[in-house]
Formats: structure tokens, C-alpha cells, sequence
């Protein structure tokens, strides 16, 4: 056996266990493990060999400083200071094992990519599915299914199937738009027509596409943004309307009886987040802050958080978000670091650069989409997909700038 093909299987043996945790100090998981255990024999020091590589881990180190001036400056009770630290550095530490894992054969985070969904189930029908009941229990194994559906669809595009890949995304999607998850199907929706697009140009040469993509990337977006606000409006219609079931009609009605509409009441902790930073901008409150009225010097703010507590056991400031929530907590270090993150995929889809392993645009697209998402409006979870991603988009980009990478029909 190879040494490329021993990697293969040594990363979708990681992979398997992606979704099976211990909680200490906050929640690590078994591949974090296996990565820095496999440091005392891998070359892990190579991820210095790249120059975007080494931004990255710099600004994360800045995202730590702002976590450790933010903690000790409010005094951070020590429980809550250690997982802060911990969780950005091992978010730190899985960086260099995944570029060791991808700097050679980007494609091999196909194997990832299937090794977690698959994961992913395992880990709610042996370990997680008994800590749920009823509705809960429905909404959370919607989630677990998702990163196997797309596993799924990844390996199908992969292999050339991209139709079906297509259909297999927006079939997961129309499902868990009845499941009342309309971001997941938002977010697939927009990834598929960029996928139908990028099929168009397949026909043409590598800079052919890659130019045509460019010249089109404002239309592209511009008919995305558009394309959003009818599937929107469609999403309404069918909610209020009971079409997609008892859950969908009473989430839509909650969230619209917000002042602010649908998206506010969808996600009013990112807009109380906002407000939250523009009270302290620069320090935060340290890791995992508690509301007190202490805090916060608006009237209006103080009678908006008390309202958005009600029924709530932890009153954590609004986080749910990662770029507005390491914002809070961390201060404008640790908002920073995703807005770099923000500018990595704008470059990637700007240049063109994700079209340069045809193989792995589909699933390329579908995550940049989850992620910008995500990083938006939803909070930070586990820590190697994010990393698998991020290092992917630096190595293309690499092999995007040195002018060394093309179209690989054969094992790649």
C-alpha cells in the first residue's frame, strides 16, 4: 500500500470518531486527540512553509490574546476562563495536522467529508439520541443526519455523478425545510445554483471557466441575493399557510410576532449580540459572560435582554453567532479573526480559486455557504470541520497562486 493511500485511510479512520466527545473543561473531541498524539510522528512544522497558513495561525494567536485580556480584565470565574482558552487552542492545535492531512492531495478531504457524516449518525443513535425527547429529540436528529445526506452528496459529485449530487442536496434541503430548518435550506439552495452554474461552463478550459465565473460573480451574487428573498417569501407563504406542519406554522408565527420581522425574531440574539459590542467594542466581557445589569449602561438594552431571558436558566450574553459572539467575549480580537475568516472565502470565490479541484466544488460551494452562514448567525461547534475547511481554502489557494495545480481526471 502507497503512502498517499495510508494517509487516505488514516484521515477517514479520524474522521469516524469527529463526533464522539469528552467533556472536560468544555467539550474535546476524539480526533482533536489523534491529532496531537500523531504530532510526535508527523511533519506537522510544514504548515510554516505557507505563508497564508502562518496569517491564519497568527491571527488566531491574536484571538487568544483578546481572550486572555478580556477574561483577566472582568475576571472571568476560572471554569468558565479555561474552556474560553482551551477551545480556541485546540481550534489552534487541529491546524497544522489538517494541513499536513491536505497540502498534497487537497482532495482528501472527501475522506473527511464522508468519515464525519457517517460519524455524525453514529454519535446521536449510540451516545446523544438519549438526551433528548419529543421535539428536541426530531430537531437533533435532523442535524445529525445532515452532515451524512451531504457526505452523501459530496462523493456523488466527486465521482462525477453532479446531477444527482444536485438532486440529493435539494432533497435534503426540501426535507429539512419541512423539518422547520429554513437556513438549511436557504443555504443549499444558493450553493445548488452555483453548482448549476459552475456545470455550464465545464464544457470550456480551466481559465475559460474560471474567467467566465469571474466576469459573472456580481450578477452571480446579485441573482443570489434576489433568488434568497423570493425563497424567502415563498418560505412564508407555505409556513403560514400550514404546509409544512404544526412546527414549521407555530416557529414562523413566534418569529414573526417579533417587531423587527422574521429574520430579527429568527436570530434576535445576534441583534441583541450588536448591541451588546457596541456597549464595549474593544475588551468584551470575557469568556462565557453572564448578563448583569452591571454590564450594561442602556436602559433599553438591559429591558431587551431581561426580556429575551425569560424562561432561560443561564442568562449568557447572545452569542449566537460566531463573529458577533467571540465579539462579546473577547472583544474586537476575537471579531477580527472570522472577518478575516469572511475575506479567506471572498478571495476563494473572487479569484475563482475553488474551481481549481473540479472534483470538490460541489461540496466547496454547499459548506462555504453553511459556513458564511454560521458564521453570521449561528454559534461555534465543533472545531475540525471548521479547520478541514479553512485549510482547504489555503492550500487551493496555494496551488491556485503558484499556477502548479489542474484538472485531475485520475485518482486525485
Amino acid at each position: 500500500m502507497t503512502y498517499e493511500k495510508k494517509k487516505d485511510y488514516f484521515i477517514f479512520f479520524c474522521s469516524l470518531t469527529s463526533s464522539f466527545s469528552l467533556r472536560v473543561l468544555g467539550t474535546f473531541y476524539i480526533i482533536e486527540i489523534i491529532a496531537f498524539l500523531s504530532y510526535f510522528v508527523i511533519p506537522w512544522k510544514k504548515y510554516t512553509e505557507n505563508p497564508r497558513m502562518r496569517k491564519v495561525i497568527f491571527m488566531a494567536f491574536l484571538w487568544l490574546l483578546g481572550a486572555i485580556v478580556a477574561d483577566v480584565w472582568n475576571h472571568t470565574p476560572t471554569i468558565d476562563l479555561l474552556k474560553g482558552w482551551f477551545n480556541i487552542i485546540f481550534f489552534i492545535g487541529l491546524m497544522p495536522f489538517v494541513y499536513w492531512a491536505l497540502k498534497d492531495k487537497p482532495s482528501r478531504w472527501i475522506w473527511y467529508v464522508v468519515g464525519n457524516g457517517i460519524s455524525s449518525l453514529l454519535s446521536f443513535y449510540l451516545v446523544r439520541g438519549d438526551m433528548f425527547e419529543g421535539r428536541a429529540y426530531e430537531i437533533w436528529q435532523l442535524y445529525a443526519w445532515g452532515p451524512f445526506v451531504v457526505g452523501i452528496a459530496a462523493l456523488l459529485y466527486y465521482r462525477g455523478k453532479h446531477k444527482l449530487a444536485m438532486i440529493t442536496y435539494l432533497v435534503w434541503a426540501v426535507y429539512a425545510l419541512y423539518g422547520g430548518s429554513r437556513n438549511i435550506f436557504l443555504n443549499i439552495s444558493m450553493a445548488v445554483c452555483i453548482m448549476y452554474m459552475v456545470e455550464r461552463f465545464k464544457s470550456a478550459k480551466l481559465d475559460s471557466q474560471i474567467y467566465r465565473f469571474k466576469s459573472s460573480i456580481v450578477r452571480v451574487f446579485l441573482a443570489l441575493f434576489i433568488g434568497a428573498l423570493i425563497i424567502d417569501n415563498v418560505y412564508e407563504n407555505m409556513a403560514s399557510g400550514g404546509l409544512l406542519g404544526d412546527y414549521a406554522y407555530d416557529k414562523y408565527m413566534t418569529q414573526k410576532s417579533e417587531s423587527g420581522g422574521i429574520l430579527k425574531g429568527g436570530r434576535s440574539e445576534t441583534f441583541l449580540g450588536l448591541e451588546c459590542i457596541k456597549e464595549n467594542p474593544i475588551i468584551g466581557y470575557g469568556s462565557f459572560a453572564v448578563y448583569s445589569p452591571k454590564l450594561i449602561s442602556s436602559e433599553s438594552l438591559r429591558s431587551a435582554l431581561v426580556q429575551y431571558y425569560d424562561g432561560v436558566d443561564v442568562e449568557y450574553l447572545p452569542s449566537h453567532s460566531h463573529v458577533v459572539g467571540y465579539w462579546i467575549y473577547h472583544g474586537i480580537l476575537g471579531g477580527i479573526f472570522w472577518i478575516y475568516i469572511l475575506l479567506l472565502m471572498w478571495r476563494l470565490f473572487r479569484t475563482g480559486a475553488f474551481m481549481y479541484e473540479p472534483k470538490l466544488i460541489g461540496h466547496c460551494v454547499y459548506y462555504s455557504a453553511t459556513i458564511l452562514w454560521a458564521i453570521l448567525f449561528s454559534p461555534f461547534g465543533q472545531r475540525a470541520p471548521m479547520a478541514f475547511y479553512i485549510v482547504y481554502l489555503i492550500v487551493i489557494e496555494g496551488y491556485f497562486l503558484n499556477d502548479r495545480y489542474r484538472i485531475f481526471h485520475g485518482s486525485k
